[in-house]
């Protein structure tokens, strides 16, 4: 939990500089007086009022609207894009995080009208900065990869080592601890080859507390110690804060708390001159952290909640999570494990959320004891696992032995209790057994005394019992050897259908197909049965030097066994029509395909034959002159570009026999970069609700996949495959569930 705690210190230390003490705001004002053209002015004022930020916010904001002011009143557009960067800087750092995201997206739109790729990239890594701040991790990666992708092209290496830096932060926040040494070793090259101490001392700092998080403390202090050095001598006081806390956390480490302590106090002195309520607020976490592992409980807690509270206020979700994960072990140690386990439950709420894992790992560790010392053994062990499953991707070998020994001990514990709960069970079955037994005994006793006194006025009438009694049991031993019949029979036909379901799902092509080309992409895809009457399916083919997709969801007639003989029939005739015939325009597979079912099922039009078939979606993607071919058999196709959504409509006309057949019609489309493409059966829209036994309609499914566009394709899965489970809740599932997306 400790290490969770100084990964985000590491985050602020990156982000907040002290910018007023390097720069000497009397000077800059002179200049201002001086200047002689309104651009130079512009600049002059925003660099002043970016200065004040560590000194006065009111000061700083009114320096930048003056800046703003001037540059529009003359039209200067980079002034403008310069002015909004700050102020959402300035918003930033007061952790109003949206009304900052507004003003970077407004100085964004003009860097792009300039072609600004140093201030597009600038932008990136300020959008990434908010989003982390915020816990949206992925999203944050996102920007930073933009940034370093632009500052490569335009050969900015303090830049590039600055987005290395960020995306290594990002990687340790969620446990991936290779991938964030080799960005930090890589941001580490890169700045002492520019002999940028500053930055030297960010990445020793930043090093430290990834051997901290491996539970190496005497390496941490060793690089937090020269980072120290280097900020004193750069009198650099918000990096003298961080050092002095990490080295704080590196002592708790060695159990050198009174140590620890004293680094604390320094670095709390330390924002308390600055005015630095966050980084105060950190060190009275540090030091609540430091009375735990004292078993200072109370005291710990009491740092702790005012730390919590700061953190409410602000919104900083990766510290809240670290405090309650820290709260929780504070009343493990108290022995309140009911309250222990809120807390639990609170911090394990957000690290699902927000893919923290480090903070999973220690949310489970902490649920297990507590569960553990309640003795729920059940619950303990399934958090114990939770945690174990997390274990080998965040530490190394020598924990991963630690944790094997706690874990035999653990089981050998478990073990015992098991064998005490199971020798009290089996003394209250016997006791039931043993009355049941004597219960049994009495009332025969009684039957034959009743059925010895009236035996000579009953002999007739007991005879003729004994032979329906005989009759019973010779038709029940019949019934019985019936039901043995048939449930082995059942087992046989579940079995049979279960290993359909595998060949089935062994005829589906293979997602590295469609990977190559197009990697953002996702297929919810929910049989109602074991097997399935709605199938996917794509191919890649190459044609005049042209790279095209071919890509279809069907749903087949009926659903379980009758539909997933269907889809296999659909899926054979695809892969020949395409594979083999080379047939890759998009009405003629669906024309081409409807004759094979046709003649696989001998529809000729009479009223006695079955009229099974399917409906279905199917496009043709043209990689290299990004066109997109469309024809369906009564199932749409959703194009959603720059969240407004066109529905390409199919023929309504199914993969079969039909009482009015005519050719498929072929849609042509040009498709741009972030287009994205639905293609679905009608399961997820006819579906159910739990509540109201209403179906979800289509209109609510298309509103739907308009108000995820702007999550990543995985994401976007999740958050169909969440809805609709809610929205079935206790209600069946009707109809087999397919939904494709695809990305541009």
């Amino acid at each position: 939990m400790k290490k969770i705690l100084f990964i985000y210190f590491s985050i602020y230390l990156i982000h907040f500089c002290a910018f007023a003490q390097n720069k000497d705001l009397l000077l800059l004002k002179k200049q201002i007086i001086v200047s002689k053209t309104d651009t130079a002015k512009i600049k002059l004022l925003n660099n002043l009022g970016f200065n004040y930020f560590s000194v006065n916010t009111d000061t700083a904001q009114m320096y930048l609207s003056e800046a703003l002011a001037l540059a529009q009143k003359i039209k200067n557009k980079a002034g403008i894009a310069l002015s909004y960067n700050y102020f959402g800087k300035l918003n930033y750092q007061l952790s109003k995080y949206e009304k900052a995201l507004e003003y970077y997206e407004k100085a964004l739109q003009i860097r792009k009208e300039l072609d600004d790729l140093k201030g597009i990239a600038i932008l990136y890594v300020n959008f990434g900065n908010i989003y982390k701040a915020q816990g949206l991790f992925s999203t944050a990666l996102d920007y930073y990869q933009q940034a370093l992708d632009l500052n490569k092209k335009l050969k900015n290496e303090l830049a590039i080592s600055d987005c290395f830096n960020n995306i290594a932060i990002i990687y340790e926040t969620q446990g991936f601890f290779p991938k964030a040494l080799e960005s930090y070793l890589s941001a580490l090259k890169i700045r002492e080859k520019l002999d940028n101490k500053n930055k030297i001392s960010e990445s020793l700092n930043n090093i430290g507390g990834l051997h901290y998080s491996q539970n190496n403390y005497t390496k941490a202090l060793e690089y937090f110690e020269k980072a120290l050095k280097l900020n004193e001598i750069l009198n650099d006081k918000v990096g003298i804060y961080g050092c002095l806390s990490n080295i704080g956390l590196a002592y708790d480490g060695l159990k050198k708390f009174d140590t620890s302590i004293i680094y604390y106090q320094k670095a709390k002195i330390n924002c308390e001159e600055r005015g630095d309520s966050s980084g105060y607020s950190m060190c009275l976490a540090n030091i609540g952290f430091s009375y735990e592992n004292q078993k200072k409980y109370d005291a710990a807690i009491s740092n702790l909640e005012k730390a919590l509270n700061n953190f409410n206020r602000t919104g900083n979700t990766p510290y809240i999570v670290s405090c309650l994960n820290e709260v929780a072990v504070c009343y493990i140690g108290l022995k309140q494990y009911d309250k222990s386990i809120v807390y639990s439950n609170k911090a394990l709420i957000i690290a699902k959320k927000l893919s923290l894992n480090s903070d999973l790992h220690a949310t489970y560790q902490n649920l297990f004891d507590a569960y553990k010392k309640q003795e729920k053994y059940k619950q303990a062990l399934e958090c114990y696992e939770l945690y174990n499953a997390l274990d080998d991707s965040l530490f190394n070998n020598e924990n991963t032995k630690k944790i094997n020994q706690i874990e035999i001990q653990y089981k050998f514990e478990k073990q015992q209790q098991t064998k005490d709960l199971e020798y009290k069970i089996n003394m209250e079955r016997q006791r039931f057994y043993v009355i049941a037994l004597i219960s049994i005994v009495i009332f025969f006793l009684i039957i034959s005394v009743i059925i010895f006194r009236f035996y000579r006025l009953k002999k007739r009438d007991n005879e003729l019992l004994e032979t329906q009694k005989s009759e019973i049991l010779r038709k029940n031993e019949k019934i019985g050897e019936q039901l043995d019949l048939i449930t082995s029979q059942n087992k046989e036909i579940k079995a049979s259908i279960h290993y359909a379901s595998r060949i089935q799902n062994a005829m589906l092509p293979n997602s590295k197909i469609i990977e190559q080309f197009l990697p953002e992409n996702f297929i919810l895809f929910k049989p109602r049965d074991i097997v399935s009457g709605d199938f996917f399916w794509y191919s890649a083919i190459k044609e005049n030097n042209s790279n095209k997709l071919v890509i279809s969801v069907a749903d087949c007639t009926g659903h379980g066994v009758p539909g997933a003989f269907m889809s296999l029939l659909g899926i054979s005739f695809l892969n020949e029509i395409v594979n083999k015939s080379n047939i890759i325009q998009a009405n003629l597979i669906l024309n081409q395909l409807r004759v094979n079912i046709k003649d696989a099922l001998h529809q000729t039009g009479k009223d006695e034959e079955q009229k099974d078939g399917m409906d279905i979606s199917l496009i043709v993607i043209d990689l290299e002159k990004n066109t997109l071919e469309y024809a369906g058999a009564n199932n749409s196709m959703y194009l959603i570009r720059n969240k407004e959504l066109f529905e390409y409509k199919a023929d309504r006309m199914p993969i079969g026999i039909h009482i009015k057949e005519k050719e498929f019609t072929n849609h042509y489309i040009n498709i741009l970069s972030n287009d994205t493409i639905y293609l679905f059966s009608d399961g997820f829209q006819d579906q159910f609700s739990g509540e109201t036994e209403k179906k979800f309609l289509a209109k609510n499914f298309r509103n739907l996949l308009i108000c995820v566009q702007d999550q990543p394709m995985n994401k976007q899965k999740e958050t169909l495959e969440t809805t609709i489970e809610n929205w079935k809740g206790k209600y069946h599932q009707v109809d087999d569930i397919t939904v494709m997306g695809i990305k541009i």
